[in-house]
């Protein structure tokens, strides 16, 4: 499928790339890094239909956003649907957090191969990197 863009905002040279998985590289969380738990794959994707999929680190999650013009992000108010597998007890308190800090977010800017989201008083930052290719 063709990738259509979203509006960029005014801060922001190129606009993010609906259809393109990104993967979670830097997160961090008043201010302090969070590390990732080693080998770990937390994603994220744009549907141009408006719906968002990606994996939270054991767990599939899909839901629906919007981005505005002006950089603002919305998600859906009940959430977001995940599947219900177990995994080891690291990983699934990565995705507890991870999807706490991503529900958090308001504010989005790209830059072509970087996505961040970012809380309103900025104490969540998730920076995301552009994945090449199929995976």
């Amino acid at each position: 499928p063709a990738e259509t863009s979203l509006p960029a905002p005014a801060d922001s040279p190129a606009p993010i790339r609906r259809g393109t998985e990104w993967r979670l590289t830097d997160w961090i969380v008043n201010g302090a890094p969070r590390q990732l738990v080693a080998d770990s794959n937390v994603t994220i994707a744009f549907d141009p239909s408006g719906k968002l999929s990606g994996n939270a680190s054991i767990n599939s999650f899909s839901g629906s956003f919007r981005f505005d013009a002006d950089g603002r992000l919305q998600w859906p108010r009940a959430g977001f649907i995940l599947t219900r597998m177990a995994g080891p007890p690291e990983l699934m308190a990565q995705e507890r957090a991870f999807l706490e800090s991503l529900r958090r977010t308001v504010h989005y800017r790209a830059d072509g191969q970087q996505l961040v989201l970012e809380s309103a008083n900025k104490a969540i930052v998730l920076t995301f990197t552009r994945q090449s290719g199929p995976l």
